[in-house]
């Protein structure tokens, strides 16, 4: 539970859509660069789309809806134009260290046995809560950390059309994949630029997308 203000995601201003649109170009063009430096592969796409273990999205269900209302303003200051913080603000509800590490080690069995090669634990995110009008723009993960990871879909609410994650694959092709509650979207996360630039659609009164983010690499690698 955080205590305290919440500064909104937007307390970081820009001076003029000018200032926007160049910040979008230059990280676009970084992105894509840094895509295309890594050369390791595990799959033949990239990407994949599964299911949560029944267990596990029990847990991690039942934990946002009793976390949901422990929310805050994700801030953005200095962590560049990826999600559209200065026209929504993003959501956060955060996530005990013991309860995030028993997730970790259970995902990580499904990754392995994806990529195909045992992988170590390096990060999770969220629980992430996007909101009215979020998008992500295009962009790769860190190197040394997030060589393949999950996108796990904990909940959504009162969308009024679905909100698909972008991925391009090794040949640099865009697929749209649609997620419901409890799907997991599997990718190399420093290698396949990945999205959701597509505003997000709500239905009156608003809605909610509600991610987790977790990152693994390959042993001794």
């Amino acid at each position: 539970m955080a205590f305290g203000t919440s500064p909104p995601s937007s307390s970081q201003r820009f001076d003029g859509i000018e200032e926007v649109e160049s910040s979008v170009k230059d990280a676009l063009k970084i992105e894509w660069r840094k895509h295309k430096m890594v050369k390791r592969t595990f799959s033949s796409l990239g990407f994949a789309k599964g299911r949560l273990p029944d267990d596990v999205f029990a847990n991690m269900a039942a934990f946002y809806y009793n976390n949901r209302n422990n929310v805050v303003n994700e801030e953005w200051e200095g962590k560049g134009v990826f999600v559209n913080w200065w026209e929504t603000d993003v959501k956060f509800v955060a996530i005990p260290w013991e309860v995030k590490k028993k997730w970790q080690l259970r995902l990580m069995e499904l990754v392995s046995d994806w990529a195909g090669v045992p992988v170590e634990e390096t990060s999770m995110y969220g629980l992430r809560q996007y909101e009215t009008g979020a998008r992500l723009l295009s962009h790769v993960d860190r190197l040394p950390t997030h060589a393949v990871g999950l996108i796990v879909n904990i909940a959504q609410t009162n969308l009024a059309s679905p909100w698909p994650v972008e991925v391009f694959d090794h040949a640099d092709r865009l697929h749209e994949i649609n997620m419901e509650e409890g799907d997991i979207v599997y990718y190399e996360s420093a290698k396949n630029l990945h999205s959701r630039n597509r505003p997000l659609s709500c239905k009156p009164g608003g809605c909610a997308f509600i991610n987790l983010f977790t990152h693994y690499r390959p042993v001794n690698d």
